[in-house]
């Protein structure tokens, strides 16, 4: 007969198996300028740093050049010398750490700063915004205050 089984028999079953892969990434902050640090001499610019880069502002901004020390999975180390001394302060990031070592007759004060993304630092005539940190790299904006 059609469409009986025989005691005993079993069914025939079809196991069908779908693998899904996705791939997600995570797409990388440009800066505005890009890595044209020549763009900052106004005080105005948003750009692309790593390591050992000097970021050179007009003096009139009192900070001269502002230099990229070390740039951490999640941090930037700035050090910044003030010609003649002045405010300086990071706010916006409660792991911010902030020092200045004194002004001499022949020397500016330098201040140097460990900031991470959205800490906003504060030297003298410019603050300093860091955008983002990421594979050695690091984008700041520079404003005048």
């Amino acid at each position: 007969m059609a469409g009986t089984s025989a005691p005993g028999d079993t069914p025939a079953t079809t196991t069908t198996t779908t693998t899904t892969t996705t791939t997600t990434t995570t797409p990388q902050a440009t800066a505005a300028d890009g890595a044209d640090l020549a763009a900052c001499v106004d005080g105005t610019c948003e750009v692309t740093v790593a390591p050992d880069a000097l970021v050179d502002t007009a003096q009139n901004f009192g900070v001269h050049p502002i230099r990229v020390a070390t740039i951490g999975a999640d941090d930037v180390v700035l050090v910044v010398p003030m010609i003649n001394g002045g405010a300086f302060g990071c706010d916006k990031d409660d792991r911010c750490a902030a020092s200045v070592t004194g002004q001499s007759a022949t020397a500016p004060a330098i201040a140097q700063v460990t900031a991470h993304p959205g800490a906003q630092v504060t030297a003298v005539g410019l603050t300093i915004d860091v955008v983002a940190v990421a594979d050695g790299h690091a984008i700041i904006r520079l404003t005048p205050v």
